[in-house]
Formats: structure tokens, C-alpha cells, sequence
């Protein structure tokens, strides 16, 4: 408790970067913020628009969740006790090799990486970040490695 008693908020100012003529802020740090900004780096080497019907969309969509939350989750912490370069995160070679990985998963869908213990072990309230994020690769997997993602397999955007 002494610890959490101690605790004050620190304030700082917000991650931003410019994207498709637009200026995108969001929290800084690994507080998922670097995440988001981490995936529109990697869609800025792929073109939405061209996807052809909503499901090789949302395919792509599920490629680029899965190589920038394996490094969130494996890479990313408290930046107080994680050593953590934005600039590393969001740079050229990262952001290039993250987006190989993300073509290779368009050509040949793939099971996303197990990250921690299964879910059926995560049992406390404090791993329920966790339990989302495991619910969420868990459903990226299903689409994945049922076969093709179709337009039959997904829900329209439009329907959503």
C-alpha cells in the first residue's frame, strides 16, 4: 500500500504525428497510445482503399493488430522501469520489418503468437487487459486459420 500511496500522476504531453494530412495525438509512452501510433506507421506501407471487399480489409486490419501488439505485449512497459524509445518504435527498420511480417500474414494467414499463459489460467480482475487482449487474438486466430477470410466469413464494415 505504501507504494500506491506514494503514487502522483505525472502529467505529460500526448504522443502526436501527423498521418494522411491529419494531426493524430493519443497518450504517450506504452500506455497504448505508441501502439496505435506504432500501427499507422505500419498502414502507411499498404493501401486500405485498394482492398478489394471488406474482409481482405479487415484482414489487413488484423495482421497489422497482431505484429504491433506482439511487441507491445513483449516489448513495451512502464516506461519509469522499461527502458522505451519512441522514436525505435516508430522507426524505419522496425516499421519495415513489422510490415514484411504483416505481407507475409496477407499471403499466408497464420495463428497469431501465444504471448503469456492461457486464458483459462488468467483468473484474477487485475489480468482482465490481458483477458481482452487474449479474447481479441483468440478471434484475429479464428478468422485467420479457418481458410480465406471472405466476405461470407466477416460482417460488413457498413454492418457493424
Amino acid at each position: 500500500m505504501a507504494d500506491l500511496a506514494a503514487y502522483w500522476p505525472r502529467i505529460a504531453p500526448p504522443q502526436t504525428a501527423r498521418r494522411r494530412g491529419r494531426q493524430v495525438c493519443t497518450v504517450p509512452g506504452a500506455g497504448g497510445g505508441l501502439t496505435v501510433m506504432q500501427q499507422l506507421r505500419v498502414l502507411e506501407g499498404f493501401d486500405p482503399a485498394a482492398a478489394p471487399d471488406d474482409a481482405a480489409l479487415i484482414h489487413l486490419l488484423v495482421e497489422v493488430s497482431k505484429v504491433c501488439w506482439r511487441e507491445r505485449l513483449t516489448r513495451m512497459g512502464d516506461p519509469n522501469f522499461v527502458p522505451l524509445d519512441p522514436a525505435n518504435e516508430l522507426g524505419d527498420v522496425l516499421v519495415q520489418a513489422l510490415r514484411a511480417e504483416v505481407a507475409d500474414g496477407l499471403r499466408s494467414p497464420q495463428p497469431a503468437q501465444a504471448i503469456g499463459p492461457p486464458l483459462s489460467e488468467l483468473k484474477t480482475s487485475s489480468s482482465l487487459a490481458v483477458k481482452s487482449v487474449s479474447r481479441a487474438l483468440e478471434e484475429a486466430n479464428r478468422l485467420t486459420t479457418t481458410g480465406p477470410v471472405t466476405s461470407r466469413s466477416c460482417a460488413k464494415i457498413s454492418d457493424v
